[in-house]
């Protein structure tokens, strides 16, 4: 039978089956509690679930072509999907050239269409202009 000690610093479980977390690693995890759910949305999760719809919508638009009488257009309509799915991922997630530090140096290409995308972090300090070069920098405007 282990000791009452060390079944305090492992947690217990709980009778859902999930973890409890004791003194020191409860307070940890409190003072650190990570991104907020729309962060977490916008980012991990949103990178992922929009993906996974691209690539249903695609599949989707293409077996469909294929099974209709226009198999001829499934060539063109494959290089085009491709390029609407990366517009679509710049324009939610593009991250800003290294070289470029404000908008005004910025121009579209086929290859850039978007300086940063709508979710990206960064977004906000980009359309206030404050473009900040390290993305954990504090601006200076809070400390007057």
């Amino acid at each position: 039978m282990p000791s009452k000690s060390s079944k305090e610093d492992s947690g217990h479980l709980s009778p859902l089956g999930l973890r409890r977390l004791s003194g020191e690693a409860r307070a940890k995890a409190l003072a650190e509690p990570g991104p907020s759910w729309s962060e977490w949305a916008k980012g991990t999760a949103g990178k992922m679930y929009v993906g996974l719809a691209m690539l249903i919508l695609d599949a989707l638009f293409w077996v469909s072509l294929e099974e209709s009488s226009l198999r001829l257009l499934t060539v063109p309509a494959v290089p085009l999907g491709v390029y609407l799915d990366y517009v679509l991922y710049s324009y939610l997630w593009a991250r800003p050239p290294k070289d470029i530090q404000k908008k005004a140096q910025f121009h579209r290409t086929w290859v850039h269409p978007f300086l940063i995308g709508k979710w990206d972090p960064e977004y906000k300090a980009w359309t206030t202009g404050r473009a900040m070069k390290d993305a954990t920098a504090v601006p200076p405007e809070e400390f007057v």
